[in-house]
């Protein structure tokens, strides 16, 4: 069998303010498919201070495909919660919202 190639060195794929231009961050990202952590972004974002009744009512509409948290090899047991709560593995953000109050 095959094994994981060895990682890539992080010192280029990290970047705070100022971010690279666009164009530059896809060719090297997008086209070159590799990883990128773009530290400190969320920074003076206005959605950052939103309260749950404000992202309601700028997103509830929106549709979410839903994930399990944790990989589950050769059974199903990951899906379980999943399937209780979303059985079709969709919600929109205002249903979401309302399972976590």
């Amino acid at each position: 069998l095959g094994s994981h190639a060895d990682p890539l060195p992080s010192d280029d794929l990290i970047y705070r303010k100022p971010y690279p231009h666009p164009r530059e961050f896809w060719r090297k990202h997008m086209d070159g498919y590799k990883p990128a952590v773009l530290k400190g972004a969320q920074h003076g974002w206005p959605a950052m201070n939103w309260t749950r009744e404000e992202l309601r009512k700028r997103f509830g509409w929106v549709d979410t495909k839903l994930e399990p948290k944790v990989e589950a090899r050769g059974n199903n047991s990951a899906y379980e919660e999943l399937d209780r709560v979303a059985p079709s593995h969709r919600l929109n953000i205002s249903e979401y919202l309302r399972l976590e109050e």
